[in-house]
This record gives C-alpha cells, sequence and structure tokens, in this order.
C-alpha cells in the first residue's frame, strides 16, 4: 500500500491487509448412500428465493463490520450496529459505505477509495462515538495514548486543537447536526512548523492534531500535510463524538459535497 501522503494519517495503528478469502467445497468419495431428497416444491423455491433477495450485501471490506458497499443517491439508510445509531443519505451516484461497526462509520465520495482513505490519498467522511485527544509514546510503530484529562466537552477538545503549535485551527463555531450539539473547526498543518513525526514500516510520518478513539470506537487519526480537516464534534452520552471531513487537496471532490451529506446524518438512540 502505498505510504508516501502518511501512510495512516488515517489508519495509523495498523497497514490495512487486503486479502481474497477462497471458500472451497468439500465433497466425499465414500461409498456410503445417502436417502435422496424428494424435489423442492415451487412454493419452497420461491421462499428460498425471497430470502436470498433479501439478503445483506456483503460488506466489501474486509474490517467493515456490516457495511454495505457502493449506495445509492437520494435514499435513505441506516446504520445497522453504529452507536447512536444513525440515518443517512448521500446526493449522488458513487459514494460507498466502507465501515458500520459499533464505534465506526466510514463513507467514500465519487472517484475516491478505500485504498487512499488508509494511504491519505483520499476524501472520506467518518463518524465516530467516541473521540479524545492523542499522543506518541513510541514513536517506532507510531503508537498513540489518550491525552490526560476530562474530554467530555466538544469545546474543550476544539481548545486543545487551537492550542497546538502545528496547526492551523480556525474559530470554534456551533453547530447542531442530526439532533446533537457542539462545535466544528477546520484544521490544517501549519507550514513551518515541526510536526510530531514516528515511523511505519519505515515510512516516516508527519502529523498534527492526533486524536484517538476510546470504547467502542477504534481508531488513531492525524492531519497531514496537504489536507483540510472539518472536524465537528457534538456532545453524545456523556462523550464527545466526532463527524471527520477529509479533504485531501489532491483528491476528487472537496468539502463542500462532504459538508452536505454532513448537514443531513440524523442521530437515534
Amino acid at each position: 500500500m502505498d505510504t508516501t501522503r502518511a501512510l495512516l494519517a488515517v489508519r495509523l495503528a495498523a497497514a490495512v491487509l487486503i486479502s481474497a478469502i477462497f471458500a472451497g467445497g468439500c465433497s466425499s468419495s465414500g461409498s456410503i448412500p445417502t436417502a435422496a431428497k424428494p424435489p423442492a416444491s415451487e412454493s419452497s423455491k420461491s421462499s428460498s428465493a425471497a430470502a436470498e433477495s433479501s439478503a445483506p450485501p456483503r460488506c466489501p471490506n474486509d474490517e467493515g463490520g456490516v457495511c454495505l458497499g457502493q449506495i445509492d443517491a437520494d435514499t435513505g439508510y441506516t446504520t445497522k450496529v453504529f452507536t447512536p445509531q444513525l440515518t443517512y443519505r448521500v446526493p449522488t451516484g458513487g459514494w460507498f459505505n466502507y465501515e458500520d461497526t459499533p464505534g465506526n462509520f466510514l463513507l467514500v465520495p465519487p472517484r475516491n477509495d478505500l485504498a487512499g482513505v488508509n494511504a491519505g490519498t483520499s476524501d472520506f467522511l467518518g463518524v465516530y462515538t467516541a473521540v479524545v485527544p492523542a499522543r506518541i509514546v513510541q514513536p517506532d510503530g507510531c503508537v498513540l495514548e489518550p491525552v490526560p484529562g476530562s474530554w467530555k466537552s466538544p469545546v474543550a477538545m476544539a481548545a486543545w486543537f487551537r492550542k497546538r503549535s502545528d496547526l492551523n485551527a480556525s474559530k470554534p463555531v456551533p453547530v447542531a447536526i442530526g439532533g446533537l450539539r457542539g462545535v466544528v473547526v477546520d484544521l490544517r498543518t501549519k507550514r513551518g512548523a515541526t510536526w510530531p513525526t514516528c515511523t511505519v514500516n519505515g515510512q516516516r510520518l508527519q502529523l498534527a492534531g492526533l486524536f484517538t478513539g476510546v470504547s467502542p470506537s477504534s481508531l488513531d487519526h492525524a492531519v497531514i500535510p496537504g489536507m483540510t480537516m472539518r472536524l465537528i464534534l457534538l456532545s453524545s452520552a456523556g462523550k464527545v463524538l466526532a463527524v471527520e471531513l477529509d479533504d485531501i487537496d489532491d483528491a476528487p471532490g472537496g468539502l463542500a459535497s462532504l459538508t452536505s451529506v454532513a448537514r443531513n446524518l440524523r442521530f437515534g438512540s
């Protein structure tokens, strides 16, 4: 996987391994006779066909839980396991839902892809149930840990980003998204700043504004050069829920499209 932009500003904890899984059937050459089954009735055939047609699509991301893959434009969708339950829609075709897990949700816009999300070369919209600021505690391998403190307030978290000397952070603006309230900030790396660095598989990464997921979310994210991150921080069940919009300068699309989808998110219980 290409890691030149920042092997994982977006998924620092580990490289994503994409593997093909081959399922082979086994047949027996033994001579033990088996009773012949009567032919299926038309009604049972119809029931089987209906069950197959109603089965959810297989998630194309091995780590994506019950994600849907490609989704249709102007169609309402509701997460199956993400908490709090999330209802969403996209304005055009070509969007993909690549994560629906208890703490992580991911949408990738047209002309971007999952591999690019991990390599820091594709735009995406992510929603994470619970996040806190983080710091590097082991440069070799980019091992992070939460910054000590009480991080239950979106305002407090936004203030933490604003204090980073390696970031340009906009003034927090109050926002309400889908029934939750908080603030939104735009983040970019500061030109000429000294950024925290670490290495993964021999690649040296320059990272700013690190944050990590806490149960049930699993993530280690940061701002990298050439990226604008719009971070919507919302109060939810005594934690800070994050809606993360990552706009890579060289990737197709942009913040306007990602923001239009974020505005229409709806959170349930």
